[in-house]
C-alpha cells in the first residue's frame, strides 16, 4: 500500500511539473511571438517619457591614477523600467507571476557611463520579468572614468570623483530616468581608498550635440586613501629619519665641522633621491614640497658650515675675512641678532678683542644654522604632515 502511495505521488509531482513547464513555454512563445526588440515601451495612454529608475551599487574601488585623472571600479547597475509587450494574466498560465528572460530578447535602455575613457565591460545577465510588465535588470559593469581631482595632500588626501549614466540615445522626451539611491556593496570598501560616502542625483542637460535635454544620473563618490603600513615604511619613516639626523648633525662640535658638510651632502643625496623614487606619485605633493624644503635647510646648512671651516683655517683671502668680521661684528652687538641665534649677551662678553674673533663668529654662525634649520623643519611639520593629516 505504501508503495503504491509513493508512485502516485511521483506521478503526481511529474505531471505538475511538467504541466508548469508547458504553461511556461506557452507564455515565452506569447510574449516573445511578435515582441520587437528595437521597440522602444511607451504609455499608449498618456504619451508620456519611459520612466526609467537607476541605481549604481559599488562593488569596488579598482584603482585612482590622479596623475591622468583616471579611476577604475566595478559596479551593479540596477535599472527597472514597464514593458506593456511584456505583462500576462497569471491564471492563463497556471498562475506563473514572474520569469527570467535573456537581455538579448527584449528591449533594453542603451544606459552608457557618459564620462567613461575606454569601452565599459558589461556582463550579459538575465532580466526579471513579473507579471505586471515590471522588468528589472542588474548589469555588472567594469568601467574607467574620468576623475580629476586633487592629490596634493599625499598620502591623506580625501578626493570626489563622479559617474555620471544615462541613455546615449534616448532624450528627455522619450526616457525619464529617476534616481534611486545608490549603495557599496559588501566588497566595496576594500583595497587602497574608503568609502566615506555616496551621493545620487538626477542631472537634466543640453549637449552641445542636440538641442533636446537628456537627463542622466550622477553618482559621486567620496573617497578618503587608507595610511597603511606600506606608507609607513615607504615614506613617514624616511622622513623622519632625515629630519632626526639633520638635527643631529648639530651636536658634531663646531672643530669638526667637515664632519658636519660630509653628514650634509649625504642627507641632501638622499633627500633628493626620496623626492624621485618611485614611492612618491608623479603628480606635485606636499611630500615633494617638505623634501625640497629639507633640501634647501641642509643647503644652506652645508654653506654656513663651509663658511665656518674657512674662517677657523683662514683660507679666505685677507679682505673678504676682515669684512666679513666686521659685519658679523656689527650683528654680535645687535640684540636683534643675538635673540635670533639665542645667544645671551653673558656669552659674548670678554675683552675687545674676542668680540669679533674666530670663536665668537663660529658661535654665532652655528646657531644660526641649527636655529634655521630647526625652523624649516617645524614648519615642514606643520604644513606638510601635522596639518593634511588633520585636513583629511
Amino acid at each position: 500500500m505504501t508503495a503504491w502511495l509513493h508512485c502516485l505521488l511521483g506521478v503526481a509531482v511529474l505531471v505538475t511539473g511538467t504541466s508548469t513547464a508547458s504553461y511556461q513555454r506557452q507564455l515565452l512563445v506569447d510574449l516573445l511571438k511578435y515582441y520587437n526588440t528595437n521597440e522602444r515601451p511607451m504609455n499608449l495612454i498618456n504619451q508620456q517619457p519611459l520612466e526609467v529608475r537607476l541605481s549604481v551599487q559599488l562593488q569596488k574601488v579598482i584603482d585612482v591614477d590622479l596623475s591622468v585623472g583616471e579611476m577604475k571600479t566595478s559596479v551593479w547597475l540596477s535599472m527597472t523600467w514597464s514593458d506593456y509587450n511584456l505583462a500576462w494574466t497569471p491564471a492563463r498560465y497556471h498562475n506563473i507571476s514572474s520569469i527570467n528572460l535573456p537581455a538579448e530578447q527584449i528591449w533594453t535602455p542603451d544606459m552608457k557611463f557618459f564620462n567613461g575613457i575606454t569601452p565599459e565591460k558589461v556582463e550579459q545577465t538575465l532580466t526579471f520579468v513579473s507579471a505586471s510588465g515590471r522588468v528589472m535588470l542588474v548589469q555588472p559593469r567594469s568601467l574607467s572614468t574620468v576623475c580629476q581631482a586633487s592629490g596634493f595632500l599625499y598620502p591623506f588626501e580625501s578626493i570626489s570623483c563622479p559617474l555620471v549614466v544615462g541613455s546615449w540615445t534616448h532624450d528627455a522626451r522619450n526616457i525619464d530616468i529617476k534616481v534611486d539611491k545608490s549603495t557599496l556593496g559588501e566588497t566595496g570598501d576594500v583595497g587602497t581608498w574608503q568609502v566615506k560616502n555616496i551621493e545620487s542625483e538626477k542631472v537634466v542637460k543640453v549637449y552641445d550635440c542636440c538641442p533636446q535635454p537628456y537627463s542622466s544620473a550622477a553618482v559621486t563618490l567620496h573617497l578618503r586613501r587608507r595610511s597603511t603600513l606600506l606608507h609607513l615604511f615607504r615614506i613617514h619613516i624616511p622622513l623622519i629619519w632625515v629630519v632626526i639626523v639633520s638635527l643631529l648633525t648639530f651636536c658634531i662640535p663646531c672643530e669638526r665641522v667637515e664632519i658636519r658638510i660630509v653628514a650634509g651632502i649625504l642627507l641632501v643625496c638622499g633627500a633628493g633621491w626620496f623626492q624621485s623614487s618611485a614611492h612618491l606619485p608623479s603628480y606635485f605633493t606636499v611630500t615633494h614640497i617638505f623634501c625640497a624644503n629639507m633640501i634647501v635647510a641642509l643647503s644652506l646648512s652645508i654653506a654656513i658650515n663651509c663658511l665656518q671651516m674657512a674662517l677657523q683655517e683662514n683660507s679666505m683671502p685677507q679682505g673678504m675675512t676682515q669684512a666679513l668680521r666686521i659685519h658679523l661684528g656689527k650683528a654680535l652687538a645687535s640684540d636683534f641678532a643675538l635673540k635670533i641665534a639665542m645667544i645671551s649677551k653673558a656669552e659674548i662678553e670678554g675683552p675687545p678683542r674676542d668680540k669679533t674673533g674666530p670663536a665668537a663668529i663660529a658661535q654665532f654662525l652655528d646657531r644660526i644654522g641649527i636655529n634655521l634649520v630647526a625652523f624649516i623643519v617645524l614648519l615642514n611639520l606643520i604644513f606638510c604632515c601635522i596639518l593634511p593629516w588633520i585636513a583629511s
